[in-house]
């Protein structure tokens, strides 16, 4: 389904450069994910928010070396930032939550998800397609979910709830087991 988002997004997107192209799979991630991208920069403008869907901004690119997008996911009112970091030919990706109580990052190396033919050169040559600036897009994809998507997802939050409830038993087990034996022991 990523794949398919992204085959649009290179379409309508026009990328410059390998770092956009990696950059537009990462959103198309997000997309999948249900995360809709509502600004571009990091100071919140919420008169200037637009729900751009799975599409992005026209000034999505237009910094060097960075990129700096806002995003909401479903329904909720939480707005997330996303920011990237070009670091020699590697991208430094960051999501968190605007009221900065969770984040996660995650690095990618470009030249290992990008093809030897968007390394060097322009972008106009190329044909815009995910088998022709892609290489591993899979394990790329799977990267950008593992690393810093699905932990922000709902099914995450959920699991960890379960997590720690079944960790509270457990405690709670133990406690009930040593309150036996320190009982037992007095008596």
């Amino acid at each position: 389904m990523a794949e398919v988002k992204l085959k649009n997004l290179l379409r309508l997107s026009r990328p410059r450069n390998k770092f956009d192209a990696v950059i537009l799979a990462v959103h198309s991630c997000l997309a999948e994910r249900g995360f809709r991208c509502i600004n571009s920069g990091e100071e919140r403008n919420s008169q200037q928010e637009c729900d751009f869907g799975e599409t992005l901004p026209p000034d999505w690119n237009s910094l060097d070396g960075v990129y700096a997008l806002q995003y909401r996911r479903g329904n909720l009112n939480s707005v997330f930032i996303f920011k990237a970091l070009i670091l020699g030919n590697k991208i430094m990706v960051y999501l968190m939550e605007e009221d900065e109580s969770k984040m996660h990052d995650t690095e990618l190396d470009v030249d290992a998800f990008t093809c030897e033919s968007v390394h060097e050169g322009s972008f106009d040559s190329v044909q815009q397609s995910t088998e022709n600036i892609f290489r591993r897009f899979d394990h790329l994809r799977s990267k950008v979910l593992k690393d810093v998507v699905d932990k922000f997802s709902a099914n995450s939050s959920r699991k960890s709830s379960e997590e720690e409830r079944r960790e509270r038993s457990t405690s709670n087990q133990r406690l009930e087991s040593h309150a036996i034996t320190i009982t037992s022991f007095v008596q």
